[in-house]
């Protein structure tokens, strides 16, 4: 379900008064130094099996950059790029049909205009969210048979992006304390599949999700957390690609999430 609950608050957020210049910017970097990455693509292909899956779930690295720039007491324009370490990984299908490994890359970059909502210390958010996700497969395994063939993928995807954010200070004995937390959600009206066609496609099924929760340490301009986030990406692409040998290479629905405990660290420049 569509979280339409959002729209009224953001609506409201954005005719708020100004408020004085405070022009602070706030670079920060995140590390997950060992995520759940997991993926599973499905697709009805061409095969005696007509409906295929594959699925591949694994620990890797994952790291985020994040961009902050408070125009004033009330408005800030934020970024986020997050990246996960590539590395070869074993992808099969659940029912033993096929098995090969998997180098996945996956890109998230969004950007976003926040503004506080009349009488809260919350930020509604509004922006637009770009994603890239690419596939180097090989090594295939078709009913336990060896066959030659590899195949590279690229998909991409394009849409608006909704949410919440707050930001929390507390004083304790003399120690600046801080919550940060967000909720984002998107919804995807542009994908492609570059190894299909060049043509792009129009579907508004793809949807995203981001929860974020963290605690931290401020000391003077420079502070440090840790955290929880959980990223949820599903897109919808032309697919049904096989190789001539037999194995299937393509699918159509593709969903990609990761989680984990992440470290992070920052600078505000004034």
């Amino acid at each position: 379900m569509r979280p339409l609950f959002l729209v009224v608050p953001i609506f409201l957020a954005l005719f708020r008064e100004g408020a004085p210049a405070q022009d602070r910017f706030t670079p920060s970097w995140l590390v997950l130094p060992s995520g759940a990455l997991s993926y599973e693509g499905k697709g009805a292909q061409d095969t005696p099996q007509p409906f295929w899956e594959s699925k591949t779930s694994y620990s890797t690295p994952i790291y985020g950059i994040l961009f902050r720039w408070e125009m004033n007491s009330s408005s800030a324009l934020a970024s986020e790029f997050w990246r996960n370490i590539d590395g070869d990984h074993e992808e099969a299908n659940p029912f033993g049909l096929q098995s090969n490994q998997t180098r996945l890359v996956l890109n998230n970059f969004s950007i976003s205009y926040q503004r506080k909502l009349l009488g809260s210390g919350l930020e509604a958010l509004v922006g637009a969210q770009f994603l890239s996700e690419s596939f180097d497969r090989d090594q295939f395994v078709v009913q336990g048979v060896p066959v030659q063939g590899s195949a590279e993928e690229s998909l991409t995807g394009q849409g608006i992006q909704l949410g919440i954010h707050g930001l929390h200070n507390k004083t304790v004995f003399g120690t600046h304390f801080y919550a940060d937390w967000n909720f984002k959600t998107g919804f995807l009206l542009h994908t492609t599949n570059r190894q299909v066609s060049e043509i792009p496609v129009l579907n508004e099924k793809g949807y995203t999700y981001h929860v974020q929760g963290e605690l931290g340490i401020q000391r003077s301009r420079f502070f440090a957390g840790v955290g929880l986030t959980h990223q949820f990406f599903r897109f919808y692409v032309p697919g049904g690609k096989s190789l001539e040998t037999g194995p299937v290479v393509s699918y159509s629905m593709n969903t990609t999430n990761f989680h984990g405990l992440y470290l992070r660290g920052g600078w505000s420049f004034k």
